[in-house]
Parts: structure tokens; sequence; C-alpha cells
């Protein structure tokens, strides 16, 4: 099996499991959920079927088991307990690992065994009496009534065999369904001397008679639609009727799979010969046809239903890589077309400038749809978190309910990909740390069961990721001590609550008062803050003793390119994120001495610092006469930024500044200019924390 395509189905796969794990949590939570317990159903059916065609036999057998218990559950032989729903979630789990392990190197046969038989135990008497003598019930009446017999016509593309289906392992799934007939027409294939090995000539024509669904029979074809003519006609809805029925003629077979036309038929039965004999002399059908419909008469008896399978794939999987190769030529493209602006506008050439424009508007189009490719619900780095808390709260004896809020917000795949370890920490801090056991909350006047949010919403160019419980809340006073016991602090320094909270985030930090395997060992928040800085984020901390905390995260939307404002201090170039910019203005002599020399400006009504950027980034020199403030909504106030000048608009490719900046908060990045210059990207954010804990500005509430 080429391993390209095993590769495609362990990525559909995953996501087949976490949706198996959500849909199990909550089926229960609500057990008599028939349309959950299909879809169910349908996942653990094309996790057997996908598994079987990918070469994942072992993947396949267990996967079957599981099928067959949840189809006794739809069927109403037997209903949903939490055990049930406890030995699915650790099935899965096993399912993870066979599919991490193709090849079954590491299979383990005691754990597969182990549950197998809890899986069995849960089947009523009658059922694993069936499991276990197979042969007894295959030959009942009863069963006989629920086989269906169905005509499958498959011609396959000649090229087939490069799409990496094997038409043998078609046919052997078909197999597993029940018993099967397969004819070959082999009138395609042509001399030897012409045979090309990577094609294939042959079409089959197949009778099964199973007890499977027409649905069952599709999932068999599901990965060889689209390549290939493929019809499944049910022609028998009970294997009983065979018996009833009486042999259907030949004419009547090629008639009903297009073979022949009845006027045909009728010219044939002037004469006396045999129908298929004649029919051939005649030239109204072919040798290979008419014993294609002689086989089928020794099988079938009538044909009664016609149903013509003409599902096709509508979408493709792409791997990072490859997206990530798209992005950087799509990114060094927008350096390109910067250089070919700031050339034209030298040029001063109007068919120059005309061409320079459509290409910006083109370039801008095409970064616009990568940046959409890249996009992807946040739900996704929230899907594993049910089974987390579920199995979290049943470890720690504790009732909760997860609520998601905002999961169809979007970020870019890279941000996501950082943020499930963030996710995971904060959960299990949450549900370990904040939430109360339930007769703790009892008594203290709140539900039985806490209460964990995970809400997403977007604030500008950024997004706001928040995990809120409705725990216990931060004890600023225990944390301070155990930071001062820890020499991390001094009973002296006079710290706000807040800057208390952000110690939860200091490598090796924990309150708990005993180590244990789910925390106390002091590493998970370090993790948080650790990731989402990384990704050019803030972490910032809510909490209220006795009511709960809240733990907020603000992300960028994408990290490979953003519309920027590009601006000079001295002879260096800067960028600062245009959508976090409100407008920018001239630093006049009457702004100055209508605040009396001091660092703020009126704007509208509005008291408003600014600082120079001269000062906070160090920069030597003599400012110009005239000085342009840019002013700038940062999180944690409005600030104006004093620059030399600010050159526009210009889209930032963004690129890491490697370990020469490691140590610079303030800086987040850089990018090349269209001239080759490198302009460094600025976090506001940052810096208005800098400003604020060396007071370059004089708070406007003192002056307003």
């Amino acid at each position: 099996m080429n391993m390209s395509f095993q590769r495609v189905f362990m990525e559909e796969a995953q996501e087949i499991f976490g949706a198996l794990e959500n849909d199990l949590i909550k089926l229960e939570e609500n057990a008599t959920d028939n349309e959950l317990i299909n879809k169910i159903f349908r996942e653990m059916h094309t996790l057997k079927g996908s598994g079987a065609m990918f070469g994942f036999e072992q993947l396949s057998k267990f996967a079957h088991k599981l099928e067959t218990l949840f189809d006794l559950i739809r069927n109403g032989k037997l209903n949903i307990t939490p055990e049930i729903v406890s030995t699915s979630l650790e099935s899965v789990d096993f399912l993870k690992v066979l599919c991490d392990d193709p090849e079954n190197k590491n299979f383990d046969s005691v754990r597969e065994q182990k549950l197998t038989d809890a899986l069995q135990a849960f089947l009523p008497a009658s059922e694993q009496e069936s499991q276990q003598k197979p042969e007894q019930v295959s030959s009942t009446e009863k069963t006989a009534e629920r086989q269906k017999v169905f005509r499958i016509y498959f011609k396959p593309d000649k090229d087939i065999f490069t799409k990496g289906i094997n038409p043998i392992v078609l046919f052997r799934n078909l197999s597993a369904l029940g018993k099967s007939f397969c004819f070959a027409h082999e009138e395609s294939i042509p001399v030897i001397e012409e045979i090309n090995p990577e094609w294939c000539y042959t079409f089959w024509t197949c009778v099964v008679i199973t007890t499977a669904s027409i649905d069952d029979v599709k999932d068999v074809f599901i990965f060889a639609e689209g390549s290939g003519e493929l019809a499944i006609q049910e022609i028998f809805n009970s294997a009983t009727n065979v018996e009833d029925s009486s042999v259907p003629l030949i004419g009547d077979i090629l008639l009903s799979k297009g073979d022949i036309t009845q006027k045909e038929i009728e010219a044939v039965l002037e004469n006396r010969k045999l129908f298929g004999e004649r029919a051939i002399e005649m030239g109204f059908t072919s040798k290979e046809k008419v014993a294609s419909a002689l086989f089928e008469q020794n099988t079938l008896q009538a044909v009664k239903k016609e149903l013509v399978s003409t599902t096709v794939a509508s979408s493709i999987r792409v791997q990072n890589e490859k997206l990530n190769i798209l992005t950087n030529a799509v990114s060094e493209l927008v350096t390109l077309q910067a250089r070919l602006t700031q050339f034209s506008e030298a040029k001063k050439e109007v068919e120059l400038t005309a061409i320079s424009e459509y290409l910006e508007k083109l370039t801008s189009s095409l970064r616009d749809t990568v940046m959409m490719i890249r996009m992807v619900p946040v739900e996704d780095a929230f899907t594993s978190m049910h089974r987390l808390i579920r199995d979290l709260a049943k470890d720690l004896n504790k009732e909760v309910k997860l609520t998601i809020v905002g999961g169809d917000t979007e970020l870019d795949k890279a941000v996501i990909d950082n943020l499930k370890d963030p996710m995971m920490h904060l959960v299990r801090n949450s549900v370990d740390h904040g939430l109360e056991f339930p007769d703790e909350r009892i008594a203290a006047g709140k539900p039985q069961t806490g209460q964990v949010t995970i809400k997403a919403e977007h604030l500008g160019s950024h997004v706001m990721i928040s995990v809120i419980d409705d725990g216990k809340g931060l004890d600023a006073k225990k944390i301070l001590a155990k930071a001062i016991e820890k020499g991390l602090a001094s009973s002296s320094d006079n710290l706000s609550e807040e800057e208390i909270f952000q110690m939860i985030f200091l490598p090796g930090f924990s309150t708990a008062e005993k180590t244990t395997n789910i925390s106390g060992r002091g590493v998970g928040m370090d993790v948080v803050k650790k990731n989402i800085e990384s990704i050019r984020g803030e972490v910032f901390i809510e909490s209220t003793q006795g009511f709960g905390t809240l733990i907020k995260m603000k992300l960028p939307i994408t990290l490979a390119i953003i519309d920027g404002l590009l601006f000079t201090v001295g002879s260096e170039l800067f960028v600062v994120n245009i959508s976090s910019v409100s407008e920018c203005l001239e630093l006049t002599p009457e702004i100055r001495s209508a605040a009396g020399n001091r660092n703020i400006l009126k704007l509208r009504d509005s008291i408003i610092p600014y600082v120079h950027l001269r000062d906070i980034l160090n920069i030597h020199g003599t400012p110009p006469e005239h000085e342009q403030i840019i002013i700038m909504q940062t999180h944690e106030q409005t600030l104006g930024f004093v620059v030399d000048s600010v050159e526009g608009k210009h889209q930032t490719v963004v690129k890491t500044t490697g370990r020469l900046f490691a140590n610079v908060k303030e800086v987040t990045g850089a990018t090349i200019l269209g001239d080759g210059r490198i302009a460094l990207i600025l976090d506001a954010n940052r810096i208005a924390q800098k400003v604020n804990e060396n007071q370059f500005v004089v708070q406007a509430e003192a002056v307003a």
C-alpha cells in the first residue's frame, strides 16, 4: 500500500477519532439521542471500511467489534450506560494506537483481548452466542429473510492503479459483507504487445447476498467513486424471494442492464434459436455481455429496484508543508511587488505604474486567498477538551460541565497548533485547582456541577480566547506567601493583585499542597505563557476569590502577513500593525504648549498620553523639527507614539529575528522592504507596558 495514501487515511482518522470522542461524551448526557447513536455508528463503520481499504487490518477488525455493539444499540437491543461509554472511549484510544502503527509492530494483544472481553460482556446472551457460532445463525430462516441481493457494476478508469486503489481489496471487502459472486469482463484487454502494465483493462459485474444495507455496499467503494463507472442495484429485498421467483430470462437481464433494447428483444424472439446465441448473431450485443447475463441468470430471480451511486468527492487534503511553501512563495511575491511599486514611483512612467498597480491588486487578492486557506476554526483546538474534562472529573470525583462559545471563530493554522498545549494546561488547572468538590460547592451556595467555559471572539486584528471557571478563584495572599517562600518575591515588595496573579506563570511555581499525577510540580502554566508569547500573544488573569477565574489569551489572527504602518525614528525603520492605529497627526508647537510641555494631548475631548519612541528604544540623535504622533490602541490604554516621520501603509511579510533579538520583547519580528532595507516590527502592547512600568508618561488622569 502506498504510504502517501496511508498518511491520508491517518489524517482523516484523527478527525474521526475527535468526532467520536465528542459524540460519545454527548451520548453519555443524552442516551436516547437516536441521531447521535446513528452518527457514532457511521463513524465506526467508516473507520472499519477505510481501515481495511488502506491496509489497517487490525484497526478494521477492532472497529468492527465497536460497530457491532452500536448496531445493537441503534436497533434498540441494548441501552447506553456510562460503562459502555467509558469502554468505547478506551476503545477509541486503542484505535488511535493502531492507526499510528499501520504495520502492527507494537501490537498489544493483551490490551486488545481485555477490551474485546469488555465489549463482549455488554452484548445480550443471544448475541454473544451468535458471535461465537455465526454459522448456526446464518442458516436460519430469519437471517435469510433479512438478506438482500445486490448487483454491482464497476468499470474503473484505466489509471486507477496510479491513484493507489487496488480493485482486489474492494472485492475482498465486498466478500466480507456476505456471499459474493463476480464476473470479469475481459473484452477490452488488448494483445500483449499493446498492454500498459500500469493500466486496468478489466471491469466487473458482481452479485452479493448480504444483510448489509445499500449504504454499507456503497461504503466499500467510497474511495473509488469518481474513478470510474459504478452502479449498485438492489434486485432482491429478501433472499427468501430468490426461491419463490422464477429464473429471469436472458433478455430481461440484458434489458435491465441496458445492454439491449426492447425492440431488439422482440426482433430476436422471432427466431427459434437460443436468445443469447441469436442476439449475438444479429449484432445486438456481444458474447461477453451475454456471458455476463448467463452468469447472473444462474444467481438471480428478478429485477425489482435500481439505484446508482453518483457521489463525487468535492474537497482535497493538503499537507501543512505544502501550504507553508505556498505561503512563503506568496510572501516573497508581496516583497517583490513592493519593490516594483517603489521602482515605478521613482521612474514615474505611466505604463509601468499601471502594471505595478494591477500587480498589487492581484498580489493582494492572492495573499488574502492564501490567508483564508490557512484559517481554521478554533474549535479544532478545543476538540479534545471534552474528553480531557470528562476524564479529569472522574479522576478527581468532581462534576464538571464544559461550554464552548464562538468555536467557529477562525485563526491561522500555525496559531492553532501552538494553542493546543496551553489550552490543555489551562483546562486542567481550572478543573483541578479552580473548581471545588461537589459538597464544597453546595456549602458555598453554588450548583453541584462546576462550569468551565471556553470562549473565542474577534478583537480587531486579534482573537481573544478565554478560559473561565466558576470555582473558588485565586488566593492572592497564598500565592504571595508561596512566592516569598521560594525567593521569588520579598515581603517588602508593594505588588498589585494582578502582578501577584502573574506569578503562577513562573517556572516551577505551584500552590498545591501535594504532588499528584495531575498537578503539583509547577509545570504547565509557564508553558502556557511561553507558548502564547512565542506567537506574539499575551496572557491576562482576572480572578475574584470565591467566584472564579478568567484567563484570557490575546492572539494574532495570522503570523505570516499583516498590513502594517511604516515609520522612521532616526535612521531606523519600524512597522506596527495598522489595525491597532487610530490616526496619525503632526506634533505641533501648539500641542506642546497647550499641555504645558507635558507629554499629553487633547484629542476630541479625550486626554491621551504620548511617549517618544526615540527614548523608549534608546535611539540617539537629534529629532527633526516636525515630528509626528501615531495614536495606538493598546491593551492597557490609548497611547501616542512620537516618531520622526510616517512613511505609510505597507504589506508586511513577517520574518523571525533570530537570537539577536531574543530578549528584546518590544520587537516581534522583521520585514524586508522593496529596496532591500529591513524594518523591525514593534509590539505596541509591550511598549505600553514598558512605558507604564518606567513612568515615561504623565498619567492622563492626573491632569484631566
